[in-house]
């Protein structure tokens, strides 16, 4: 594993942990992860934040506070995610005072429907910064068609970003233009750019499974295809992006921007991805779903720990060049139209079909926190007591247990309560924007 890693550290390739909750994030996953694997990154995803609302005991404490505090649920969602977002920042702040490879930056999730209002985007992100008050932040949003525009808006405002699921090119080129442009305005405030970050995530597990769905029997390629079937098909989807990687950087713009202080933004091949339902799908626990192949510099590979150990447990055989390869890309392409996949619409479908599922992950959070603290105030509300045969009230006052409907846990009861878990900013974080904002 170490000559894997120290490969990678040389080819500017950094790791990143994606679906972080609670769980992982105070259990010490993380924090180990960090250490044995120099993870620099690490994302937090819903679903996993939904199943440990329901069926673990990592969030019952916070949840019962917020339920005795009168909370509303969309509130509620706010506080798990946030003090979530601080443990994750803190795991990774030494990967970003480094300045090595990968941002060292933890990536919050952000309902997709945001990007449609920029007013609410913007105050929504500024509480969401104020909140969590650590200069490694990253408000994480999924690919759509105004994604671009707001994320430009938000690195303008100095807040990194993280655009997920964006599985076509056009999507990445999109990215690349919206991070310089967000950038020159950042400037052009006087903010300064060294602290500001940009991810954007490749869904490259998925784009693979989308290939293999439609691809003819018989037409997977192999050791005497090697540019053929799916693992060609992954090789091309990842020049084309790098190719608007290497563009955007290539825009003499960006060499202004770096002489100030600004920092490349990050390619990231994620080999997990969110399903129709929502859920968390998982990456492989045997090789590396094609991110062993996709070797470049300045690009990082995401996925769950399951997924990082069996990564590097492999290692990286056989990579092949990335830069300046659009027409091999491109050559690629056009055999496996002549097969019957065009892969520029199977990447653009599944850029729309994962923003349907990440809003879809975000239902699964929000019902799972309405349950919960919906069982905990019917758990605190007085309950009447039965009468005895002389028509008197019996003096036990006990409460009984809140009724479990289908899907919902039933809350736990901690002897202690986490008081820290509406933690209030240690400082005003002056590298931040709008430290001052009153918390929404």
């Amino acid at each position: 594993m170490a000559d894997v890693l120290g490969r990678l550290t040389a080819e500017g390739i950094a790791l990143r942990l994606e679906g972080v909750d609670r769980g992982s994030a105070v259990s010490g996953e993380l924090t180990d992860a960090a250490r044995r694997w120099g993870i620099s990154g690490a994302a937090i995803h819903p679903a996993p934040v939904a199943e440990g609302v329901r069926w673990g005991d990592a969030y019952t404490s916070q949840l019962r506070d917020l339920a005795l505090r009168g909370v509303d649920d969309a509130e509620g969602v706010r506080r798990l995610l946030t003090y979530d977002a601080r443990r994750v920042c803190e795991a990774l702040r030494p990967a970003f005072e480094r300045e090595e490879v990968g941002s060292g930056c933890a990536a919050l999730p952000v309902p997709p429907w945001w990007s449609w209002r920029r007013d609410l985007l913007l105050a929504e992100a500024r509480a969401l910064c104020w909140e969590v008050d650590r200069p490694n932040l990253l408000l994480d949003l999924a690919a759509g068609p105004r994604t671009a525009g707001a994320a430009e808006e938000l690195l303008a405002e100095g807040i990194g970003v993280q655009i997920s699921g964006a599985a076509s090119a056009a999507a990445v080129a999109e990215a690349a233009a919206a991070f310089l442009d967000g950038l020159e305005r950042a400037r052009a405030v006087g903010r300064d750019l060294s602290g500001i970050r940009c991810v954007v995530s490749v869904p490259l597990r998925l784009l693979g499974e989308a290939v293999a769905r439609i691809l003819p029997s018989g037409a997977d390629g192999g050791a005497d295809a090697p540019w053929d079937g799916v693992g060609g098909s992954l090789l091309a989807y990842a020049r084309f992006a790098y190719h608007a990687y290497e563009a955007g950087l290539a825009d003499p713009r960006w060499s202004s921007l770096a002489a100030d202080g600004a920092r490349p933004w990050e390619l990231s091949w994620s080999v997990t991805g969110t399903g129709a339902d929502g859920r968390l799908v998982a990456g492989p626990r045997t090789g590396g779903a094609g991110a062993e192949l996709v070797v470049g510099w300045g690009t990082s590979v995401g996925g769950d720990a399951g997924a990082m150990a069996a990564f590097l447990r492999e290692g990286v055989s056989g990579p092949e060049n990335l830069s300046d390869e659009l027409p091999t890309a491109c050559r690629t392409a056009r055999r496996a139209e002549s097969r019957g996949v065009d892969l520029h619409r199977v990447a653009e479908e599944l850029t729309r079909s994962q923003l349907t599922a990440a809003t879809a992950s975000w239902r699964l959070l929000h019902s799972a926190v309405s349950d919960s603290l919906a069982a905990f105030r019917a758990d605190r509300e007085p309950q009447p007591t039965p009468a005895s045969d002389d028509g008197e009230r019996e003096s036990d006052t006990r409460h009984p247990d809140p009724v479990s409907t289908p899907g919902t846990a039933r809350p736990q009861h901690p002897q202690t309560s986490e008081n820290d878990h509406t933690e209030q900013p240690k400082r005003e974080d002056k590298s931040r924007p709008n430290g001052n904002n009153e918390k929404k």
